[in-house]
């Protein structure tokens, strides 16, 4: 499948992005602000960094999942709609796909609003959260967001960075290729014609030794003689003339006639002549 164009503009590296609900956007702000105090840097929402009017909402969403370390969860109430589980879904699946990915999604439980534990989907259920409401919030948001954990996972978004420029240019040169092929001058079949007919007049035409009977009359028909013991066969005028010796049957392409006749030799074999050819006694019946 065919790369697309990566953006033109510098790709931007987020340690994290907030995915909420359209209603909880001032809480999704407070979150990220909150988060930058306490030293977490380079922290995004998925409405204001991603979003762009006229894209599709899912292209913006993958872009956010492609360009940050980690996705969090904003879960209040509004967040069981059903984009939001969308998002979750396909966040998770990312996580378990894409090694890179690895324990990115953090469900993150605010002051406001709240999801009660039992409102939590399944399948973040299995995950521990960031609980504002606890009193183990600020050493668990330190532990989570280690420095060397985000730099390992910058560094990989990185060469997959790389990579993808690569194999956008690799693609180019190709299709470039494949036009400038495309482009070259084709020779016409009429130019070629002549060309493959003299190269097998040359491939078909009589062995060294063997002239080429002349015409003998104005009939467009000639008429080629052989010795005895051989055939004789009737090309069109202007075709290529054959010596053909000791065939049964010849077929030359699918335009040229050709007329086999047997010698009359085989009649005096059938007669019992005694005597070879040039005259000469056969070899079984000298005494």
């Amino acid at each position: 499948m065919p790369t697309s164009e990566p953006d033109s503009g510098e790709l931007k590296f987020y340690t994290f992005v907030v995915l909420h609900a359209s209603e909880d956007e001032l809480v999704a702000q407070r979150v990220k602000n909150l988060l930058e105090k306490m030293g977490v840097p380079n922290g995004a929402m998925l409405c204001e960094d991603f979003s762009i009017a006229g894209r599709s909402r899912i292209t913006c969403f993958q872009d956010a999942l492609e360009n940050s370390a980690f996705i969090i969860l904003l879960l209040t109430k509004n967040f069981l709609c059903s984009q939001c589980r969308f998002q979750t879904d396909t966040a998770l699946m990312e996580s378990i796909l894409k090694p890179s990915k690895r324990d990115s999604v953090i469900p993150f439980v605010p002051k406001e609003n709240p999801l009660e534990r039992s409102q939590i989907p399944s399948v973040l259920g299995t995950l521990t959260p960031l609980d504002e409401n606890s009193p183990m919030f600020s050493r668990t948001v330190q532990n989570t967001f280690k420095p060397s954990r985000i730099k390992e996972r910058k560094d990989m978004w990185a060469l997959m960075q790389r990579r993808k420029l690569q194999l956008y240019e690799e693609q180019t040169r190709q299709q470039l290729a494949a036009l400038n092929l495309g482009s070259l001058p084709q020779v016409p079949l009429s130019a070629t014609r002549p060309l493959l007919l003299e190269q097998s007049s040359h491939q078909w035409g009589p062995p060294t030794g063997h002239p080429t009977p002349a015409p003998v009359g104005p009939s467009p028909v000639q008429q080629l003689q052989l010795p005895l013991g051989h055939y004789t066969m009737t090309a069109g005028a202007g075709a290529t003339h054959l010596i053909i010796q000791h065939a049964r049957m010849v077929q030359i392409g699918d335009h040229n006639m050709m007329q086999v006749e047997a010698a009359a030799a085989g009649a005096q074999d059938r007669d019992g002549d005694t005597t070879g050819a040039a005259g000469q006694p056969r070899p079984d019946t000298q005494t």
